[in-house]
């Protein structure tokens, strides 16, 4: 099962869950990377549409110290951050915009390393 750097996602989690005393939520534009195996990986990010891809030896310098979750894991952050943002009512339409597109984009890595 493929593993994909998430810290961003965790770090959306965060900004929603302490954001409860401001107007609204402000996602930051992080980059993510997903692990390719001996292809290295290939990085996107949070709200702009920019990628690039890593060599393994790029990749094994740089993935360093970084955290990893499985897909599944994200898919459930998502679903809870979703949630909060309906109970609270703090998200803008453009922020939830945001999370859509990067979910469409960890589909799109997911398809892409599958072939």
């Amino acid at each position: 099962m493929h593993r994909t750097i998430l810290t961003s996602a965790l770090l959306i989690l965060s900004t929603l869950i302490l954001s409860g005393a401001s107007c609204q939520v402000k996602l930051e534009d992080h980059e993510v990377c997903g692990d390719k195996g001996e292809l290295g990986a290939k990085c996107f990010h949070l709200k702009s549409a920019g990628t690039r891809a890593l060599s393994y030896e790029e990749w094994e310098e740089e993935r360093f110290g970084q955290l990893c979750m499985k897909d599944t894991a994200f898919a459930n952050l998502k679903k809870a951050i979703l949630k909060l943002c309906d109970q609270t009512k703090r998200c803008t339409w453009e922020e939830l915009q945001v999370i859509q597109k990067f979910d469409t984009r960890i589909q799109t890595f997911k398809k892409e390393t599958a072939k």
